[in-house]
């Protein structure tokens, strides 16, 4: 448990440096910038997304979970699937670059779009052996390298604002942040960095990876093409408020599934395939009451203090409403509950269902086109986010419902149900009674202490899961023969009733996708 915890130390540390600079960078451009600079900062970032994550293959995981992975030919045949990702991702932003910016009726800011390829093809030169050691819980290099580069971008993007005063100042952070993390990337590596085509390896990694772009492209639907709408919509003074509200509420939810991914994934990984579906579901159980709990932590934190603070320290100019604060620190818990489904997607292999919940989850934007059809206010987009979770949460563990055996029910309806009744109950509170800024800021820090007495007290319950997990953390090139005993009687629950099933059952094996 201890080596769990400095693991996940190192990991967190790299993602809190990633996450902060990113949204210090996005709060220090939109207090330098002003809304409608910003709404155009916000455009160019919604077009690299959008192709970024459409063609993200999930090359870094594949080395973690394949057989084989920890070899040099392995990693060269990644590197070229990485390469080939960098040219495409170039060229779509090429293409979609001039209709992009007539569809934000931005013609003057052509040319920066079209320099958003340069940095697609720069960072297919990354070097990813930063990634291979994690196979062996080395996280250091690749925490050192997104640090640093995210550190680098923070400066060059905030000194370009301070001289340019447009939304230039972007590209600038771009350019700098990637182009360093791939030198950084190359240093570390300790190993040549080399090319390999063979055909065996390449089509494993692809057979991995299409359905994961597939989801990427899905998901960039439900996280970036709302803002194409509230652009095109409601202009680029409100894209930018929008932008601004939604990367401080869902932020927290990307660091999360990063860090559960990167820390979890390779015991989860070990008990899919040497223990039965009770071992499997009792480890993932921990990892996601862990979930469910910060992210109850981080809507509450928004729900009460969001649309004060925004007014506070960026002026009325920024202002949103209660409501649409409220609706979206719901959205963030359904969104956290969605994202812990897709680390157990990933432990077993199940890329295909991670894209289907993300193309479900894209039905929201249909309510949100209606909804400023009939009222054209930020409200209607966060209803249109909260269903598009919802039904993406729903399909995700719908389709996963055979990896957790007899604990389906304890999932569906145990600890993500009471927190989203919690966010609920206080949603409702802060409509009704409307306290002032001294009450929610008591309430708030009522909270997160009592949050954080019942985290001491899972993680001391947790310990004995984990180490009976540990037992069938097994290397991938070598599963065990036997069958382990995980614990059934520990509690694994923080906020639910019912413990796992006692009964083991039978064996399986990670469906081919």
């Amino acid at each position: 448990m201890w080596k769990l915890l400095q693991r996940g130390g190192v990991v967190s540390g790299g993602l809190g440096v990633e996450y902060g600079t990113a949204m210090l960078r996005t709060l220090l451009l939109a207090r330098i910038l002003g809304p409608s600079e910003f709404g155009t900062v916000v455009s160019l970032n919604v077009l690299y997304a959008v192709v970024t994550m459409g063609t993200f293959v999930g090359i870094d995981r594949f080395l973690v979970h394949a057989a084989g992975g920890g070899s040099r030919t392995l990693l060269g045949a990644t590197h070229a699937v990485n390469l080939v990702r960098g040219v495409l991702a170039a060229s779509l932003l090429l293409v979609l670059a001039v209709p992009t910016a007539a569809a934000f009726s931005l013609q003057f800011a052509r040319g920066s779009f079209l320099t958003l390829a340069g940095v697609a093809l720069l960072g297919g030169f990354t070097h990813l052996r930063i990634q291979q050691v994690q196979r062996q819980d080395v996280f250091w290099p690749d925490a050192l390298v997104t640090s640093c580069a995210s550190l680098i971008g923070l400066v060059a993007a905030v000194a370009a604002a301070l001289v340019l005063r447009d939304y230039r100042a972007v590209l600038w952070g771009l350019y700098a942040n990637v182009g360093s993390q791939v030198l950084l990337s190359h240093l570390l590596a300790r190993v040549p960095y080399r090319l390999s085509f063979n055909r065996e390896r390449l089509v494993r990694a692809v057979q991995f990876g299409w359905p994961l772009a597939l989801n990427g492209l899905a998901l960039a639907l439900v996280v970036q093409l709302d803002r194409v709408i509230v652009g095109a919509w409601l202009g680029m003074a409100t894209l930018g408020r929008y932008g601004l509200l939604t990367t401080l509420v869902f932020t927290p939810v990307a660091v999360l599934f990063r860090a559960a991914t990167a820390i979890c994934q390779p015991r989860l990984a070990a008990a899919w395939r040497t223990t039965d579906s009770h071992g499997f579901s009792a480890l993932f159980g921990q990892v996601a009451s862990w979930m469910a709990l910060l992210g109850l932590i981080a809507a509450a934190l928004i729900a009460t203090l969001g649309s004060p603070l925004i007014r506070i320290v960026f002026g009325a100019r920024f202002g949103v409403s209660d409501t649409f604060v409220m609706l979206l620190a719901l959205a963030l818990v359904l969104r956290v509950v969605n994202r812990a489904g897709h680390v157990a997607g990933l432990a077993v292999g199940r890329t295909t269902d991670m894209m289907l919940s993300n193309l479900a989850g894209a039905s929201g934007l249909l309510l949100t086109v209606l909804g400023l059809a009939w009222r054209p206010e930020l409200a209607m987009v966060s209803v249109g986010i909260l269903v598009g979770d919802a039904i993406g949460t729903v399909v995700i563990f719908h389709r996963l419902a055979s990896c957790f055996g007899r604990n389906r029910r304890v999932f569906a309806y145990g600890v993500f149900v009471k927190a989203l009744a919690v966010i609920i109950a206080l949603d409702l509170w802060l409509l009704w009674l409307a306290p002032t800024l001294a009450v929610r800021a008591c309430v708030a820090t009522t909270f997160l202490v009592a949050a954080t007495a019942l985290a001491i007290r899972a993680l001391v319950v947790a310990r004995s899961v984990w180490q009976a997990g540990s037992e069938t953390n097994a290397p991938y090139e070598e599963p065990g023969e036997g069958r382990t005993d995980a614990r059934a009687d520990a509690p694994t629950w923080l906020l639910c009733p019912r413990g796992p099933v006692r009964r083991p059952l039978p064996h399986h094996q990670p469906p081919v996708t």
